[in-house]
């Protein structure tokens, strides 16, 4: 039986090398009631899946979260939610929303989740408005070098 630690490293020919390196640390920590210290890229990373992260007092300084919640996270991580299929309506059934994207409908738990699988780092206190405004500046990013 694979384990979904071990599943994700498998699938992890596709997966962000920031996201594998936490799903192997996790593995490590599995069972564990200790806690890890952490680069804060990575702290900034488990939080786009929710997860409580205690900063550094500092910059520079390492930030620290429980073996349990790593390990939740890197679930998330190495198993991202599949993209929601979304039926196209007929013209004029409903007015189109100002940038067409759906993410205003989202809840912030779906946000996250979408910021993980297309690899945005997000601020752990991030708000709907905030998380939104990321994912569409990120899309924009891309389609703009994708255009170049």
């Amino acid at each position: 039986m694979v384990d979904c630690f071990h599943l994700g490293i498998i699938r992890g020919l596709a997966m962000h090398a920031d996201h594998k390196r936490l799903i192997e640390m996790a593995a490590s920590w599995e069972g564990s009631e200790g806690t890890v210290s952490l680069s804060q890229t990575d702290a900034d990373i488990l939080k786009t899946t929710g997860c409580p992260v205690i900063d550094g007092k500092s910059p520079g300084e390492p930030a620290f979260v429980k073996a349990t919640n790593l390990c939740r996270a890197a679930r998330l991580l190495a198993n991202p939610p599949a993209p929601v299929q979304v039926e196209e309506e007929e013209a004029g059934d409903e007015e189109e929303e100002p940038d067409g994207d759906g993410l205003e409908e989202s809840t912030v738990a779906e946000l996250k989740q979408l910021a993980t699988v297309e690899n945005i780092v997000l601020d752990g206190k991030a708000n709907k408005a905030q998380i939104i405004e990321a994912i569409r500046a990120a899309r924009e990013a891309k389609q703009s070098s994708e255009a170049s």
